[in-house]
């Protein structure tokens, strides 16, 4: 039996400073059901000849494990809510990517253009001031700064509330289909622990 794969964590954004993720299926499913088992092309084939393993490889042989109907249905309903769930968090994670990278492009522009200023201030009074002149220039153009970044909140104060509101509201239902894919993820350990016992007995 195969356990359940790792989520695919990607680098950072470089906009949005959120990682990317890639979902993987949370339904656990047994190795040996594939009917594509033996099937090999050449190439595993030579490379499984090549190595000199102590033991024959085809003395091993493992077949594919024909499941009864009802573990079929309810492995095809199981995988089926899997995926929705995976939909669902794609969904969420492309909701505050999108904020934060719009958000974040829009602010590093503006404040791009308030350091610019900054700059060409600060160049145009060494040329004609003194230093302690200079250095008076310096504090007022970084109060500047620090009330461009107070008006940025202040402006955008409904945007980040209205995100706020609706980032809860997701909340509930990413909770519960995390403690729903977990279900599932017994259920189906169940339903295949109860299959294998009354193989057993029979």
């Amino acid at each position: 039996m195969e356990g359940v794969e790792e989520d695919q964590v990607g680098t950072p954004c470089l906009r949005s400073n959120l990682r990317p993720i890639r979902y993987s299926p949370r339904f656990w499913s047994p190795s040996s059901t594939s009917l594509n088992q033996n099937s090999e092309t050449p190439k595993n084939t030579t490379r499984e000849t090549d190595y000199r393993h102590p033991y024959s490889l085809q003395e091993f042989k493992t077949e594919p494990i024909l499941l009864p109907n009802h573990l079929v249905e309810l492995k095809a309903t199981l995988e089926l809510e899997d995926l929705q769930w995976i939909m669902f968090r794609n969904q969420v994670d492309k909701f505050n990517q999108s904020f934060w990278e719009t958000h974040s492009t829009r602010f590093e522009e503006l404040e791009e253009e308030e350091q610019s200023q900054k700059d060409i201030t600060l160049k145009f009074n060494r040329s004609s001031h003194s230093s302690s002149s200079i250095q008076q220039q310096k504090e007022q153009i970084n109060s500047k700064l620090d009330q461009f970044y107070s008006d940025w909140l202040i402006d955008h104060k409904l945007n980040f509330m209205k995100y706020n509101r609706e980032w809860w509201a997701l909340l509930p239902a990413l909770i519960k289909g995390g403690w729903l894919a977990q279900f599932r993820n017994l259920k189906w350990k169940l339903a295949c622990w109860r299959y294998s016992i009354l193989s057993w007995k029979n």
